[in-house]
């Protein structure tokens, strides 16, 4: 799993909630519904789901599109400090070109 349970996370996939800065609450079990904004509850249908802080577009099985509190985590990327150890990406040396 990418994130875990309090992190602050960006969605990197989806169509219309792509760049949406969430808070990841706890993962969602299988067959668990979650209230959606746009009508009935959702039923949760597969593992890696996390119950967010607010609510994104999410599409269901049907293609039919609802405003959510949950999404999967391989849509989303957390946002957390490096650490102390950390290089800055920028800063690293290229690697030497290869001569042909």
């Amino acid at each position: 799993m990418n994130c875990r349970p309090g992190d602050l996370t960006i969605v990197v996939r989806g169509q219309k909630s792509l760049g949406r800065i969430v808070k990841v609450i706890r993962v969602l079990q299988v067959g668990e519904r979650v209230a959606a904004k746009c009508g009935q509850p959702l039923r949760v249908a597969f593992d890696s789901m996390w119950l967010l802080e607010g609510f994104i577009y999410l599409r269901d099985n049907n293609g039919k599109i609802w405003l959510a509190p949950a999404c999967s985590d391989h849509a989303l990327r957390p946002i957390r400090d490096p650490g102390d150890d950390a290089q800055d990406e920028m800063l690293r040396p290229l690697p030497q070109e290869i001569a042909a």
